[in-house]
């Protein structure tokens, strides 16, 4: 029954994301993404996913056949990582996945393939092998040729290989620099410029960087990035010291919770970036798929350990948190009408 209601569950995500309505009006780059798939020439995005039109047109895809082949890459990633993670409620995943990242990801098709790579390379660095970081640099490296916001997450394989209490305060340390650094106009012009040639090998990655630095217009959604990331680190650091010395004995699921915690408190790293702009937001929804992964491993072991039937406590509080920053991701600015109000309400398949 689980697997027959997940496979009807992702048949109705596929539907959703493969015919959403092209209506300008209604949704934000639907339209952009089908021009450019048309004419990949002209487009200006990262060179994989130009590949990736390219190749879809060299079959002679529709442009709605091609949303579902990246569908179907985006769920084959998801599920590789939770084989790789030893997740076994799939179904819970899934539901979390659903609430926060599904109703954007047909609209942000490049961001959200991106993000599934990501997460596919973070259950490769989670053991601290050599073929594990090295896989890892690939894979981010393949993600930013999707979606150039992934190279962000490139600078973890140093703080994961070297981690503990200087690397931690290293990170503090940049974080709070870089805060300081970027408030002073003159000083932000100066660094914006450094940032934006460093970055040039990275094509489109060096002039966002620079525009977003001169910007410094940060949204309201700062308000729950920053509290949410430092919450969701501080949960699992002081969850695996209460509840889980039985969970430490499995050396795969201690090491999913140990992962995610780290994750969590790299993303300090990303706090001067969210001062550039709103949309840096993307690499927090993003990193929220390695929450559901520590959510759902705490989840599965109570089930192990305890024999528990039905929704345990780590459930609600995973719902609980994806379901609440959820509220604050799409309510903040358009999103809530871009995005939800397109998928559901207009899309073509259903008449829409």
């Amino acid at each position: 029954m689980s697997k027959t209601i997940r496979y009807i569950f992702l048949t109705i995500l596929f539907v959703l994301f493969v015919y959403i309505t092209l209506d300008p009006t209604l949704t934000f780059d639907t339209s952009i993404y089908q021009y450019y798939y048309d004419n990949p020439n002209l487009a200006h995005f990262e060179i994989g996913y130009i590949y990736l039109m390219k190749i879809g047109n060299i079959f002679n895809l529709t442009f709605y056949q091609f949303r579902g082949a990246l569908f179907i890459i985006e769920i084959f990633f998801i599920m590789v990582s939770l084989y790789r993670f030893k997740i076994k409620n799939v179904n819970l995943f899934l539901l979390l996945y659903t609430i926060l990242h599904f109703f954007e990801s047909p609209v942000q098709l490049r961001n959200y393939l991106m993000a599934t790579i990501v997460l596919l390379a973070f259950s490769f660095i989670r053991d601290r092998s050599i073929a594990g970081y090295i896989i890892f640099i690939l894979l981010i490296g393949l993600g930013a040729t999707i979606q150039s916001s992934a190279a962000f997450f490139l600078p973890f394989v140093v703080y994961y290989k070297w981690q503990g209490k200087k690397m931690d305060q290293v990170l503090i340390t940049y974080t709070t620099v870089f805060v300081l650094l970027i408030i002073f106009g003159p000083i932000r012009n100066f660094v914006s410029v450094i940032v934006g040639n460093l970055l040039t090998p990275f094509g489109v990655t060096g002039a966002k960087a620079a525009s977003y630095l001169n910007r410094l217009t940060p949204g309201q959604i700062i308000l729950a990035d920053i509290p949410y990331t430092i919450f969701i680190y501080y949960f699992f650091k002081n969850n695996q010291k209460r509840n889980f010395s039985q969970l430490a004995s499995s050396t795969k699921l201690s090491g999913n919770i140990q992962l995610v915690k780290k994750a969590f408190f790299f993303l300090i790293y990303m706090f001067p970036m969210y001062l550039f702009a709103y949309n840096f937001n993307r690499i927090l929804i993003d990193s929220f798929l390695l929450f559901f992964v520590g959510i759902v491993t705490m989840s599965d072991s109570l089930k192990r350990d305890n024999k528990t039937i039905g929704i345990d406590k780590y459930t609600i509080i995973g719902v609980f948190v994806t379901l609440s920053y959820s509220v604050c991701s799409y309510l903040y600015g358009t999103k809530y009408l871009g995005t939800i109000i397109p998928v559901l309400f207009h899309n073509t398949y259903f008449g829409g």
